[in-house]
């Protein structure tokens, strides 16, 4: 049994040359480390991994694990030890980095990857003659229109004690980030869902709960 999330992207013509974890606003909880906590990314690619237009996803198979370095520091504030913590643990991920033994997936279009909110991954990158541009150099300038990327993704959750207190966690970010998942605290189901897809869902015995009211959320899924 698991739940899906009603908060759903879709994105375009982005690369982002990061590595990163979605799981990296919990950064410091040691929830993310019990067996049993599985919150997940489900992404469906739009076109095939290319080698030299990107359009997949690279991870770091087993960086989920607590046994390695995070990508950011849960120390925060802006006292000198805050600035020589982050000073120091950026020359070790910069060194990680370097030594990265990333896999590039091999997906098609229609493909659907579902991965551990934990792991590392960064979107496949196009061959370095690419000319790049936009926020952080995350997309492409012109590219064909038969590369051009894109991706629908969403979380997805084994139906257990973590998955309240995740829409917990969401729900805060959404009303202090300004813009992040906004839209999402006005989504419910089943009343903001046509009443055909409702009916789908329901046939399926899929479970689907929202950020706008945890508690509700759990008591009133599908």
């Amino acid at each position: 049994d698991y739940v899906t999330l009603s908060q759903y992207s879709v994105s375009a013509n982005l690369h982002n040359p990061q590595w990163h974890r979605d799981s990296q606003s919990q950064l410091g909880d040691p929830v993310l480390y019990e067996p049993d906590y599985l919150v997940a990314k489900a992404a469906v690619y739009l076109q095939d991994n290319d080698r030299e237009w990107g359009g997949g996803m690279e991870i770091v198979p087993r960086s989920h694990r607590p046994d390695c370095l995070p990508p950011l520091s849960s120390f925060t504030g802006g006292s000198a030890l805050g600035k020589v913590s982050r000073f120091v643990e950026r020359m070790l991920v910069s060194a990680r980095n370097k030594a990265l033994k990333p896999l590039w997936l091999p997906l098609k279009a229609g493909d659907a990857l579902v991965f551990h909110a934990n792991l590392l991954h960064r979107a496949s990158q196009p061959a370095a003659d690419k000319p790049r541009g936009g926020h952080k150099n995350a997309e492409l300038r012109d590219p064909p229109p038969a590369k051009f990327k894109y991706l629908v993704d969403w979380e997805v959750s084994p139906d257990n004690r973590h998955v309240a207190a995740y829409l917990r966690h969401q729900k805060k970010r959404a009303q202090n980030e300004p813009g992040l998942f906004r839209d999402s605290l006005d989504v419910r189901f089943p009343e903001d869902y046509p009443p055909e897809l409702v009916a789908h869902i329901r046939r399926l015995g899929l479970k689907v709960v929202h950020y706008a009211d945890a508690e509700r959320a759990m008591q009133g899924a599908a």
